[in-house]
């Protein structure tokens, strides 16, 4: 048994041209659904970041005002700041590695990277193993890794300067990652 539409043509036209409007009637009203939450969602941040400025303007006057207790309490913070600046500002070992191929000169091909995370005080070490075309870029960039802040010592061993290993050299970096 075979079922066919028994609508003629025409009226099938008709009945899909309604189904398409009514379904593009419901898409642009979840659309304006949509964006009347989203507008309402996003209505504090913006009264927040519109009326902050006469906040901060009336927090500049009341400032002056502040006892003597509050103030020995901002000393207290800013030097607890100053002690604990060092945790926050050191440098993570991925960073320390991006580092080091940043100042990677362009003759020289890294082939391995090794890290090993300080047990006693806060130094990693980093290992840069590779190959360079020349020994003077090898030079070149222990150069540039020992003048790189984040790094206490870049150290090269001397064969590798003076080219009896073929080109191949290991870099080993101490930091405070």
């Amino acid at each position: 048994m075979l079922m066919t539409n028994l609508l003629p043509l025409q009226q099938q036209k008709n009945i899909r041209r309604s189904l398409r409007a009514r379904l593009i009637i419901v898409g642009a009203t979840a659309a304006t659904v949509v964006a009347i939450v989203a507008l309402l969602a996003l209505m504090p941040s913006y009264l927040a970041v519109r009326y902050s400025i006469s906040a901060s303007q009336n927090s500049a006057a009341t400032s002056s005002l502040a006892s003597a207790a509050d103030r020995a309490q901002i000393l207290e913070l800013q030097s607890l700041t100053t002690e604990l600046r060092p945790f926050v500002a050191s440098t993570t070992p991925t960073q320390a590695i991006l580092f080091a191929l940043a100042e990677k000169p362009t003759g020289i091909s890294l082939d391995d990277i090794t890290y090993a995370a300080g047990l006693s005080d806060a130094s990693g070490q980093i290992v840069v193993s590779g190959a360079a075309h020349t020994p003077d870029l090898i030079r070149v960039y222990q150069e540039a890794l020992t003048k790189d802040p984040h790094f206490k010592s870049a150290s090269v061993p001397v064969g590798a300067l003076v080219g009896t290993n073929d080109g191949r050299f290991s870099a080993t970096l101490t930091g405070a990652f």
